[in-house]
């Protein structure tokens, strides 16, 4: 008999390498669930319409929690509001800037006085006559005094655009300069 030699080689692993090198766990043992996916459906639905009455309306677990995400796996995790929430965002954006375009215009508002409207003669009993302009009195000379009347009370008597006042007193604040010749009329615009 010819004799062979037969090399026995031994490969030695340390504790550590132990873990890394085999397969400890027991995934043989672990039961899989074969069955094929419309009988899991199955049954999903019948386990859920035994315990429809059983679920809460709301909270962590209930019905409210599975309308959710069911409306947003279905619109792909978008809810059709939003347009409308958006629509609205760029309406009140587009209202802010004619609110803002809207107060940066000048528009021309006149002061007026509270109770003495804007052309309303005073005359203050024995003194002198003022015309009321942007809500201030303005002395006013007797030949300036027709032009006004007639631009701004035409075919009324004195009686009736004229207010006596009894005293200074009663006399709303002072505007400036004094009427006192037809060329002043041109400051008023």
């Amino acid at each position: 008999m010819a004799e062979e030699s037969i090399k026995i080689s031994k490969k030695l692993y340390s504790r550590s390498d132990v873990n890394s090198v085999l397969d400890l766990s027991f995934s043989e043992l672990i039961q899989t669930d074969n069955r094929s996916s419309d009988v899991k459906i199955k049954n999903l639905f019948q386990t859920y319409d035994s315990l429809f009455y059983d679920i809460p309306k709301t909270g962590k677990l209930s019905h409210l929690t599975l309308f959710i995400q069911s409306r947003d796996y279905i619109n792909d995790f978008y809810d059709p509001k939003d347009d409308q929430i958006e629509a609205l965002l760029d309406r009140i954006e587009t209202l802010e800037d004619e609110l803002v375009e809207l107060s940066n215009a000048k528009v021309s508002v006149e002061k007026e006085h509270p109770v003495y409207s804007n052309g309303t003669f005073l005359k203050i009993e024995g003194g002198h006559s003022f015309f009321m302009y942007k809500g201030e009195a303005r002395r006013v000379r007797s030949a300036v005094k027709k032009i006004l009347k007639q631009k701004y009370q035409p075919g009324r008597d004195t009686d009736e655009y004229q207010v006596i006042l009894s005293s200074a007193a009663d006399l709303p604040s002072r505007g400036y300069p004094d009427l006192t010749t037809a060329s002043d009329l041109n400051n008023l615009t």
